[in-house]
C-alpha cells in the first residue's frame, strides 16, 4: 500500500467531462488511495543481454508505423513484426549523426522532425528514407541541442534550444533562426487545443500564439521550473517539476488551481504528463507512474521484477497514446504498452500486506455453500471472503507447525463438512478447520506422513467422502472413521497411484484422474473397473496421458491433460457400448489451444468451457468448437495458472488463480471490445524468382510499397512475396489478416503464415492485392489497396501473333512450292536449251541498251555544253557589246576633243569610261565564275581576310555609281573584324549584292552594307536597300540552277542573271547560309552568315 498525505477535492477534467477527486496535501495526516482493476504492460523489443536502452521519445508516423528516441542507439522504427535503427554509421550514412534523441515530432504534413543531443535537428524524408540535416543560421554548439519542438496553428515549427532560447524553423529553406532569446532555460514545448504553444523555463511558462507575434508572452511562476507540460480540454495546463511537484495551472485566468504534493512524488522527477481518452492522467516520474484515474482512484505503476505485466524499469522517460488508444511507456530499459480495451479480466486482490512470490502464488479457490470464497496460497495461508463481503480474512494453516516441516501447510483442496468445519487438505495430509475457534484439526488418514498430498475432496454422501491423494484413492466411512486406500495401478498397469482428481458423473459413475491417465471406480464393489476397449482412438488417455482436470458438461466428459491437450467424451456412447471408437474427440495447440497442458475446466452456463493453461486461458465455444485465447495482455495476472485454483461463485463469477495472483471475472461481462479496427500498410514487395539478373542471388529485389503504387514489373518478375503489417499494435500475432488478388482470388484468403501473401508465375496484367485486417475482438478494418502491372512478353502482343501468322502461311506456300517444284522438275530441264538461247539475246539486247545510253549522255552533254557556248556568245555579242561600244564612244570624244573640254569635264567623262569598264569587268567575272562552277573547277583558297577593309574598299569603289543615281550608300562595320575565307570569293560576293542593290534602288534611295560579329563562332555580312524589291515567285526563278532569269534596274540596267547564282554557290562553299527577304515596293534584304573559323585565325595568328 502507498500512502499519500492528501485530501481530496474537485477538479474537472473535461476531456470526459468527468469529475476527478484529487487530494490537497495535510501535514501529519495520511490516505491510502484504493488501486482499481490490474494495469498489465508487455514488455516490446526485449532482447535478452542486450544492453539496457533508454527510450526518451515516441511518435507515429502516418504508415503507422512507431518511431522510437533512444539514448544511446539513435532512432528506432517498429512494425509490431520487426524493428529497423537509424543510428550514425560511416559505412551507410542514412543522415542522422547524433545517437542520443532529445525530441521527436510530426507536425501537421505528416513529417517527421528529429533532435539530437548536439548533433542537430533533421527532417525526415521517407522517398530517399534518408535525414536531412537543417542549417542553423548564425551556427552556436548549443543551438545543435534542441530539447522540444512544436507547431502552431499557423504551421510554424518551433525549436526550444537549451541556453539560447526559442528558435523558429523554416519548412522552406530548412533554417534555423533564432526567434526569441529571452528565455534561454527554455526546456518543454506544448500544443494547445486552440493551436498556440506554451512552453516551459525556469521561472514559469510563456506563450507562442504565432509566428506573427513580436514577442511570447511570458507568465511568471516563481521558484516553478516546468520539467513536464501537458493540456487538458479545458485549457488547463498540468505542470510538473524536477523536485515532484504536479501543478494545475488556469491558463486563462492567469493562477495556480492547485498543487499536488505527496511523500510518493518527493524528489521523484516528473519526465512527462498525458491525458489519455478516457480521462486518466497519466504521470510519468523518475520512481513510477502515478496513475490518476477518471473516477478519483488513484494507482502507483511500479517495476517488479518478480511480478510480471509490470513496468521493466520504475525510471519512466516518454508516453505516447496511439491512434488505438494504446499508452506506450519508455523507459530506461525500454519499451512497454498498456492496451486498456483487453483489461477484461480483474485482479481480485486478497487485501494481503505480504508481498513475497509465494503469497500471490494461489494454490486453490473454493465456493462455500453460503457464496463465500476461500483461497489457499503457497505461503501456508487461508484467506476467506465472506459472502457480500469485499475484505479477507488472513488465516495461517498451523502458525505452530511442528518441527521437521521445511515447507509450509499450502492448501490444495476445500470441501464443506459442517456449518462450523471446513475439510483442508494440504501439502501436508488432510486438516479440519473449526471457524468458530480459528484452530486446526489433523486428521490421520493411515499414519503422520508428512509428505501426503491431499489434492480433492469429494463428499458422497453423509457417510462416504472420498479423497484423491498422492498415494491413491482414499475411502472414508465416517460413521466407524475408517480409511481404506485404492491403487488404480493393479487394475490398469498404465496408470499411476498418484490421483489428481475426482468426479461424480449424473450416472453415478466415479472418474478418476491420475498422472498415468483416466479410470473409473465402481464405488459400490470397491475398484477400478477393468481397462475399456478403445480400438485405435486414444488408447494412451486410460493409460498414460497425466489427467490434470475433469468435467462434466450436457453429458459429456471434459478432460484436461498434461502436455496432450483437451479431450471431449461422450458419456452415453461410452457406458453403453464400452468402446471409444466414435466417442472421444481431441484438441491440441495446432487446433486453437494457447497450450496443450490443460488445468481444469469450468463451465460458464453460457454454452462455454473456460480453460487454464501454461500460456493464459482460453473460451472454448460450444457452438462451434472454436477457442478464443486471452493472455496477460488481457488483464490476466500472468499466463501461468495453477490445476486446483478454479472455482465459480453463486452470482456466476468465475475465478482463476495462477502462480502470481487472482483473477475474478464475469463470462457475460467481458468488456467493451476494442472498437478502433486496423488500418493495414504495404511493407515491402519481393521478387523471388531471379531471371534479371543472376549476380543477386534467389531474391531479385524489394521494393518500400507505400513508394511504389502502381509498380511495372518485367513479365519474368512474376513470383511475388507482398509484405504488410497494421497499426494495431496490442497484439500483432493475434491480428488477423485477409487478402485478395484481382484475377487470381475469388474471395478473401486468410494470412496463415503471419502478414505476408505469396504468388507465384503470375500471368501479365494489371493486378489490384487488397488486404485488410481485424484486431483481437475480430472488428475488421477498411482494406487497403496495392496496384502494380506485369508486363506482357513480345510473343503475346498482337505484332507477334500477325508475323507468327505470316510465318506459318509462308512455311505452307512454301511446302506447296516444293511439291510443285518437284512436279515441274522435267518440264525445266526441257526449257533448259530455249533458256540459254534467251539469255544470249538478253545479253546482246543488255550490251546495245547499254551502248545506247552512253550515246544519250553524250549527247546531252554535248547539247549542254552548246547551251553554255551559246549562252556565253550571246552574252559577249550583246550584254558585253553596249558596254564596249560606250566606252569607245567616250574614249573617241575624249581624244577628239581633249583640247577643249576642261578639267572637270575630263574627269566626268573618265569616271563614266571606269563605270563602263566596272561593269564589263564584273559581267566577264560573273561569266568566267559561272563557267568555272559548271565545270567544277572553282578554286577556294581561305585565308585570314579583314572583311572590314574588304567591306570599306568595295563600297568605295560603288561610291561614284550610288551618287550618280542620287543613292546613298553606306557601311557599317565593326573593327578588327577578321575571317577565315577566300578573298576573290567574298570580294565577288560584295561587288554582286552592291551591284544588284544599286540597279534595283531608284533615286533618293539607300543602300546599307553592313558586317558585324554574330557571336564568337559566327559573321553576319548584310546588304540592305530600298529599292523596288523582288515578287516571291521570281526569286524562286532566280536561284534555280536549270535556268536564268534577269530584269532591267531602275535605269534601265542590264544583267547576266548569273550573279545570285553564284553569290549563293560561294556562300554554300564557305559553309554559310544565304537568305532573301524582300518586300515588293520597300526593299531587299541580303543576309550572309560565314563561321568565323577563330581558332583556324588563332593559329594563323602566331608566328612560325
Amino acid at each position: 500500500m502507498n500512502s499519500w498525505g492528501l485530501f481530496l477535492i474537485l477538479t474537472s477534467i473535461r476531456h470526459h467531462i468527468i469529475c476527478v477527486c484529487w487530494g490537497i496535501f495535510l501535514t501529519g495526516q495520511a490516505f491510502a488511495y484504493q488501486q482499481p482493476d490490474l494495469i498489465q504492460f508487455v514488455q516490446v523489443l526485449s532482447q535478452p543481454g542486450t544492453k539496457l536502452n533508454p527510450v526518451l521519445q515516441i511518435e507515429q508516423d502516418n504508415q503507422g508505423l512507431m518511431w522510437l528516441g533512444t539514448q544511446y542507439r539513435g532512432l528506432q522504427t517498429f512494425d509490431g513484426y520487426q524493428s529497423q535503427h537509424y543510428r550514425w554509421d560511416p559505412q551507410r550514412s542514412n543522415g542522422l549523426r547524433g545517437e542520443e534523441i532529445k525530441s521527436l515530432f510530426k507536425d501537421k504534413e505528416g513529417t517527421i522532425w528529429v533532435s539530437t543531443h548536439k548533433r542537430g535537428i533533421y527532417r525526415y524524408d521517407p522517398t530517399q528514407d534518408f535525414f536531412q540535416e537543417l542549417e542553423i543560421v548564425g551556427s552556436d554548439e548549443r543551438v545543435n541541442s534542441v530539447s522540444d519542438i512544436s507547431q502552431t496553428n499557423d504551421g510554424t515549427l518551433w525549436a526550444a534550444v537549451h541556453g539560447l532560447g526559442l528558435y523558429k524553423i523554416s519548412q522552406e529553406d530548412g533554417k534555423l533562426t533564432a526567434f526569441d532569446t529571452s528565455f534561454p532555460t527554455i526546456s518543454k514545448l506544448h500544443p494547445l487545443s486552440n493551436g498556440h504553444v506554451v512552453g516551459g523555463y525556469k521561472n514559469g511558462l510563456f506563450l507562442i500564439e504565432s509566428a506573427k507575434s513580436l514577442a511570447t508572452v511570458q507568465i511568471e511562476l516563481q521558484g516553478i521550473a516546468p520539467s513536464a507540460l501537458h493540456s487538458d480540454a479545458e485549457g488547463d495546463i498540468w505542470i510538473g517539476t524536477k523536485l515532484g511537484l504536479l501543478i494545475e495551472y488556469d491558463l486563462e485566468a492567469r493562477r495556480i488551481k492547485q498543487k499536488i504534493e505527496s511523500p510518493d512524488l518527493k524528489n521523484a522527477r516528473i519526465n512527462q504528463i498525458h491525458l489519455d481518452q478516457f480521462g486518466n492522467l497519466w504521470v510519468l516520474t523518475t520512481q513510477g507512474i502515478i496513475l490518476i484515474k477518471a473516477n478519483g482512484e488513484f494507482q502507483k505503476l511500479e517495476s517488479d521484477p518478480q511480478t510480471p505485466g509490470t513496468l521493466n524499469s520504475s525510471i519512466c522517460r516518454s508516453i505516447f497514446e496511439d491512434k488505438n488508444g494504446l499508452i506506450w511507456i519508455g523507459t530506461d530499459t525500454g519499451l512497454n504498452v498498456y492496451d486498456p480495451f483487453r483489461n477484461k479480466f480483474k485482479l481480485e486482490r486478497l487485501g494481503w500486506t505480504e508481498e513475497s512470490p509465494a503469497s500471490k502464488y494461489i494454490s486453490t479457490t473454493y465456493t462455500d455453500v453460503d457464496g463465500s470464497l476461500w483461497v489457499g496460497t503457497q505461503d501456508g495461508f487461508i484467506h476467506k471472503k465472506p459472502s457480500g463481503q469485499k475484505e479477507y480474512q488472513h488465516i495461517e494453516i498451523l502458525p505452530d507447525a511442528p518441527t521437521g516441516y521445511t515447507t509450509p501447510f499450502m492448501a490444495i483442496a476445500f470441501s464443506r463438512e459442517s456449518a462450523n468445519t471446513l475439510l483442508v487438505g494440504t501439502t501436508h495430509g488432510l486438516f479440519r478447520y473449526y471457524e468458530s475457534s480459528g484452530t486446526f484439526e489433523r486428521i490421520v488418514i493411515l499414519s503422520d506422513n508428512r509428505d501426503q498430498k491431499v489434492r480433492a475432496i469429494l463428499p458422497i454422501n453423509d457417510e462416504l467422502i472420498l479423497y484423491a491423494t498422492s498415494w491413491g484413492l482414499v475411502v472414508h466411512q465416517r460413521i466407524d472413521d475408517t480409511f481404506e486406500v485404492f491403487l488404480p495401478q493393479p487394475e490398469q498397469p498404465g496408470l499411476s497411484n498418484s490421483v489428481t482428481r475426482l468426479l461424480l458423473d449424473v450416472g453415478g459413475n466415479l472418474w478418476v484422474g491420475t498422472y498415468g491417465g483416466l479410470a473409473v471406480f465402481d464405488i459400490a464393489e470397491r475398484k477400478f473397473l477393468s481397462p475399456f476397449s478403445t480400438s485405435d482412438n486414444f488408447p494412451e488417455l486410460f493409460e498414460s496421458h497425466g489427467i490434470l482436470g475433469i468435467t462434466e458438461y450436457r453429458n459429456h466428459l471434459w478432460v484436461g491433460t498434461l502436455n496432450h491437450g483437451f479431450f471431449q467424451i461422450k458419456l452415453k456412447d461410452f457406458f453403453e457400448d464400452g468402446r471409444l471408437d466414435h466417442s472421444i474427440r481431441r484438441w491440441l495447440f495446432q487446433d486453437g489451444l494457447p497450450d496443450d497442458v490443460v488445468y481444469n475446466i469450468t463451465p460458464d452456463g453460457f454454452n462455454n468451457l473456460w480453460l487454464t493453461t501454461n500460456n493464459g486461458i482460453s473460451k472454448f465455444q460450444l457452438a462451434d468448437s472454436s477457442f478464443e485465447n486471452y493472455n496477460m495482455r488481457d488483464g490476466l495476472v500472468n499466463d501461468e495458472f495453477n490445476m486446483y485454483a478454479h472455482t465459480k461463485g453463486i452470482d456466476g463469477k468465475i475465478y482463476l488463480g495462477g502462480v502470481s495472483g487472482l483473477n475474478a471475472f464475469m463470462p457475460n461481462e467481458m468488456g467493451t471490445p476494442n472498437p478502433f479496427p486496423p488500418s493495414v500498410f504495404f511493407g515491402e514487395l519481393t521478387i523471388l524468382n531471379n531471371t534479371r539478373d543472376q549476380s543477386i542471388g534467389h531474391e531479385l529485389e524489394s521494393f518500400a510499397l507505400h513508394q511504389h503504387n502502381g509498380l511495372e514489373l518485367h513479365y519474368d518478375q512474376n513470383f511475388l512475396r507482398f509484405t504488410f503489417y497494421s497499426d494495431h499494435y496490442s497484439s500483432p500475432g493475434e491480428t488477423s489478416y485477409e487478402y485478395k488478388l484481382s484475377k487470381v482470388d475469388e474471395g478473401w484468403v486468410q494470412a496463415t503464415n503471419g502478414p505476408i501473401a505469396t504468388y507465384t508465375n503470375l500471368d501479365p496484367g494489371n493486378y489490384e492485392l487488397q488486404v485488410r485486417a481485424a484486431n483481437y475482438d475480430g472488428i475488421w478494418g477498411t482494406p487497403s489497396s496495392f496496384t502494380f502491372t506485369l508486363s506482357a512478353p513480345f510473343w503475346r502482343d498482337t505484332w507477334f501473333y500477325v508475323f507468327a501468322f505470316a510465318f506459318i502461311s509462308l512455311l505452307v506456300v512454301l511446302l506447296i512450292y516444293i511439291r510443285t517444284k518437284n512436279n515441274r522438275r522435267k518440264q525445266r530441264e526441257l526449257q533448259a536449251i530455249i533458256l540459254e538461247r534467251t539469255r544470249d539475246i538478253h545479253l546482246q539486247k543488255d550490251l546495245i541498251d547499254a551502248q545506247n545510253e552512253e550515246l544519250k549522255v553524250s549527247q546531252e552533254n554535248l547539247t549542254r555544253l552548246n547551251n553554255s557556248k551559246d549562252f556565253i556568245f550571246s552574252i559577249l555579242s550583246h550584254d558585253l557589246r553596249s558596254p564596249l561600244t560606250t566606252l569607245k564612244g567616250f574614249l573617241g570624244l575624249l581624244v577628239e576633243s581633249v583640247d577643249i573640254f576642261s578639267k572637270e569635264e575630263i574627269v566626268r567623262l573618265s569616271n563614266k569610261i571606269r563605270q563602263s569598264v566596272s561593269t564589263s569587268l564584273d559581267m566577264i567575272d560573273n561569266i568566267l565564275y559561272w563557267s568555272q562552277s559548271q565545270n567544277g573547277n572553282i578554286n577556294h583558297k581561305p585565308q585570314k581576310l579583314n572583311l572590314g577593309q574588304l567591306v570599306n574598299q568595295t563600297v568605295e569603289i560603288y561610291h561614284l555609281s550610288a551618287e550618280k543615281k542620287g543613292i546613298l550608300l553606306s557601311a557599317q562595320v565593326e573593327e578588327s573584324l577578321f575571317l577565315m575565307a577566300d578573298d576573290n570569293m567574298v570580294s565577288f560576293i560584295l561587288r554582286n549584292l552592291i551591284s544588284n542593290a544599286l540597279k534595283f534602288t531608284p533615286r533618293e534611295g539607300e543602300i546599307r552594307v553592313i558586317a558585324r560579329s554574330l557571336n564568337e563562332s559566327q559573321i553576319t555580312l548584310r546588304v540592305e536597300d530600298t529599292g523596288v524589291g523582288i515578287k516571291q515567285e521570281h526569286l524562286k526563278k532566280v536561284f534555280n540552277p536549270t535556268q536564268t532569269y534577269t530584269t532591267r534596274g531602275t535605269a534601265n540596267e542590264k544583267g547576266t542573271g548569273l550573279g545570285l547564282k553564284l553569290v549563293q554557290q560561294f556562300v554554300k562553299i564557305h559553309q554559310g547560309t544565304f537568305k532573301v527577304e524582300s518586300v515588293l515596293g520597300e526593299g531587299s534584304q541580303f543576309i550572309i552568315c560565314l563561321p568565323s573559323h577563330a581558332s583556324a585565325i588563332a593559329t594563323a595568328d602566331q608566328p612560325e
